[in-house]
């Protein structure tokens, strides 16, 4: 038998965005009642995320601090004919760390996964299986949707991790500069 659910916020969409903003709420607001609805098994799916230190400001860091894998204090860009070193912390964040975080940090109740979303509008949302979020807010960070219509340009970065064990040592990750 379908049921609904009442809360006081639902974020449609378990990715970064979803996320960070149901920790910041939680983290803000911890009297709350979010939800969390995300089609995948995993909050964060499978994805690596990379930023520049400048991209969060300092005081919204602590939110981010205990997902970052890897953190940089300066990275290298290198060109054909130059190369140059940019004293600018670079940071990256593993999806199992994010999933892992949010599922200790959030009250079990606020995680729906596996749940489908037939539709979603700015106080409720319909599942696939007849039941329904009401709340005082819908969130959609699905992502950007339809982008056909638009011309757009991509960036890739790209990296290199090893792993290398020390004589008789475990292996540990090393940054490599091209």
């Amino acid at each position: 038998m379908p049921s609904t659910i009442l809360c006081d916020v639902a974020i449609v969409g378990g990715g970064l965005a979803g996320s960070l903003t149901a920790l910041a709420l939680h983290a803000r607001r911890p009297d709350l009642d979010v939800r969390v609805i995300e089609g995948g098994t995993a909050f964060g799916g499978h994805h690596l995320w990379s930023f520049f230190g400048a991209d969060v400001m300092k005081a919204h860091r602590p939110l981010i601090a205990p997902i970052v894998a890897h953190a940089w204090p300066d990275y290298d860009v290198r060109f054909p004919a130059h190369a140059r070193t940019l004293a600018q912390p670079y940071y990256t964040v593993r999806s199992e760390r994010l999933n892992a975080h949010i599922r200790a940090t959030l009250p079990a109740l606020a995680l729906m996964t596996e749940r489908k979303v037939l539709a979603c509008s700015t106080t409720a949302v319909v599942m696939a299986d007849g039941d329904r979020v009401e709340a005082r807010g819908v969130i959609d960070a699905r992502g950007a949707g339809d982008l056909s219509t638009l011309e757009c340009g991509w960036q890739k970065f790209v990296g290199q991790e090893l792993r290398v064990a020390p004589s008789g040592g475990p292996a540990t990750a090393s940054r490599v500069r091209w």
